[in-house]
């Protein structure tokens, strides 16, 4: 019957016309950028406030989305999730490559917006306003005469409550960690 599931594999299980039963996985369809379409794309998970926190890439709608769970770390994960799109980005798609630190009660979200051509931070303070946080560009990609594909794989850090972020800079190859010193980001390149 279609819709039956293979070891949890979405599937269909037919007669191949000899009475013998066939299961076949269905094809998964990707988008013309070869990334499957749907939910989940990039998913990350974090805790904040004793409740999970998740990131992530949703392909249908191009967007960046954050989930958090309607119950804390040691509930009832039947309460479900409360689910929103966040961030920003100028055009394309926004959110490739997202993840997601905490410090307790601050987070910080990175991700890939424009297409891929910027580093975007979207972060703020408490579980209340994860739907409710500040976005800015953090690398705008734009180097001498081309724009440049950064911010892939991003990973943001705390460290004694100053936020760290590591990614990929296609200008050289580079693998580039950057601070907040005052008001302006500093990137300090690690690996060409």
């Amino acid at each position: 019957a279609g819709g039956d599931q293979l070891w949890g594999i979405p599937g269909s299980c037919v007669d191949d016309g000899t009475s013998n039963l066939v299961c076949r996985l269905n094809a998964v369809e990707a988008s013309s950028g070869g990334l499957a379409y749907g939910y989940g794309l990039f998913s990350q998970i974090a805790i904040l406030e004793d409740t999970p926190v998740v990131v992530f890439y949703d392909n249908t709608s191009k967007t960046l989305q954050a989930a958090y769970a309607n119950f804390s770390g040691s509930g009832d994960m039947s309460a479900g999730f409360s689910v929103q799109g966040i961030g920003c980005g100028d055009t394309g798609a926004t959110g490739y490559h997202p993840n997601i630190a905490t410090n307790g009660s601050d987070f910080a979200i990175t991700y890939q917006g424009s297409s891929g051509e910027t580093l975007e931070l979207y972060q703020g303070s408490g579980l209340n306003n994860l739907f409710a946080g500040t976005a800015q560009t953090i690398d705008e990609g734009a180097r001498t005469s081309q724009q440049i594909l950064v911010g892939a794989y991003s990973n943001p850090i705390y460290l004694n409550n100053q936020l760290y972020i590591l990614y990929a800079d296609q200008t050289n190859n580079d693998i580039v960690l950057i601070k907040k010193d005052g008001d302006t980001w500093t990137p300090t390149s690690i690996a060409t």
